[in-house]
């Protein structure tokens, strides 16, 4: 049995079409979010029990179309899903960001305890459709779901959610996951499915105990 404890953040903000005059008008987005995984052996099933998350921080502008989840999955190094064609920030674990360039590998270290900062990434000041400012007036297929964490969760199975407001909860029942790819860690990553058009922001931290 481990005891897992880990911290998660997620942020997003946007900026209207309507907020400011041509020919700055074009949507823009940022979004940061934070990645922790754990070592499972590639065991076939493994059960959490005793989830416990304690809710830091939780305030959004206006109201959510969908909420801030925390998804649990099993994979093999899919932080490397990052190399999308957008830059990005990464936050090594020390609390800053550093600006890094589209094709940057990104690697996670497998933990179970993390006692303050957690590796996080960020797409700042994306557009949010096409690549020249004014592609929104004519392009419909969104920039979100190639620079958000969205990227991580495409094609993959998701083993539990939980949704963060802004309390903290516990959930006593004993999870089974099926690990039927034999992947080698579990992932925590909060994320939400679709873009919020307003300021969000969500902190805090998940606890649970993990057999195999």
């Amino acid at each position: 049995m481990k005891n897992i404890s880990h911290p998660f953040v997620f942020t997003q903000s946007y900026r209207r079409v309507d907020e400011l005059d041509s020919p700055n008008e074009f949507p823009i987005f940022s979004e940061t979010f934070s990645i922790s995984k754990i070592y499972i052996e590639s065991i076939e099933e493994i059960v959490i029990r005793n989830v416990l998350i304690q809710a830091y921080f939780f305030r959004s502008k206006q109201a959510l179309e969908n909420p801030v989840n925390l998804a649990i999955l099993c994979g093999d190094n899919i932080e490397e899903k990052l190399v999308t064609p957008f830059n990005k920030i990464i936050d090594f674990a020390k609390g800053t960001f550093e600006l890094f360039p589209s094709e940057y590998e990104i690697y996670i270290p497998p933990q179970d305890m993390i006692g303050s900062f957690p590796y996080r990434v960020g797409y700042q000041a994306q557009l949010e459709f096409g690549t020249d400012p004014q592609d929104y007036l004519t392009v419909t297929e969104s920039n979100y779901f190639n620079a958000s964490a969205n990227v991580l969760l495409r094609d993959e199975t998701i083993a539990q959610y939980y949704l963060v407001q802004g309390a903290t909860f516990s959930d006593n029942r004993e999870i089974l996951i099926k690990n039927s790819n034999q992947s080698q860690f579990l992932y925590i990553i909060p994320f939400v499915p679709k873009i919020q058009k307003t300021l969000l922001a969500s902190s805090g931290r998940i606890n649970f105990e993990v057999d195999f």
